[in-house]
């Protein structure tokens, strides 16, 4: 997810799109917002993959 902020400097677009748009206008609020919504997003994929990986894992 980290990586997805990235795509924004390479003109890739993303979440990065957010935070660089903060740098830009010197905006604290937005930069706190991008950083937010990106962190929220790493923790709901990978307590989504956790239940995936719990469903699909053969139990011994």
């Amino acid at each position: 997810m980290g990586t997805a902020t990235l795509g924004n400097f390479v003109g890739g677009g993303g979440l990065g799109d957010v935070i660089a748009a903060g740098y830009g206008n010197f905006s604290e609020h937005v930069i706190i917002t991008g950083a937010v919504l990106v962190a929220a997003l790493a923790i709901l994929s990978d307590w989504a993959l956790s239940l995936v990986e719990t469903v699909v894992t053969p139990t011994i």
